[in-house]
């Protein structure tokens, strides 16, 4: 499967990361499940890749996270590790969102004419959520295109 545009821009600082930092096989983090729903103007919407990225003083706390949203808008994290297991790290997270779409069978991002579907107050732009402990099936992020 061919990875192009943010998405490489993405996955490169993350696996640089990861492998600098010396994680993966869950040492030296908490993780915790996580999933949600992407809604923008109260409609889910699918195509949506949600990047949530740990936060932290000092060292890296651990690897990124993302999740592909579905037909109803709903999203569940995986590691960007080559393991790619559910979860996030625990603690705050810069979450971002960006537009896909797949073509037999490779990802790639949306261009030439496709329409983007994460409105332009969004692009670039991260917000903040906090994973806790337990884990939460409710990260949910009502996007507006106003």
């Amino acid at each position: 499967m061919k990875i192009a545009g943010r998405i490489l821009l993405a996955a490169v600082p993350l696996a640089f990361v990861c492998v600098a930092s010396g994680c993966g096989g869950g040492q030296g983090y908490k993780a915790a499940p996580v999933s949600g729903t992407v809604t923008i103007d109260g409609n889910p919407v699918a195509g949506i890749v949600v990047t949530f990225q740990p936060v932290g003083a000092g060292q890296t706390p651990g690897p990124g996270s993302t999740g592909k949203t579905d037909e109803n808008g709903k999203f569940t994290l995986r590691f960007a590790t080559q393991d790619r297991k559910p979860g996030a790290v625990v603690g705050k997270h810069r979450v971002s969102f960006a537009t896909w779409m797949e073509e037999q069978g490779d990802v790639t991002p949306r261009g030439g004419g496709a329409k983007e579907l994460v409105p332009r107050r969004y692009q670039g732009q991260a917000m903040e959520f906090e994973v806790k402990a337990g884990g939460t099936d409710k990260a949910d992020f009502p996007l507006t295109s106003k």
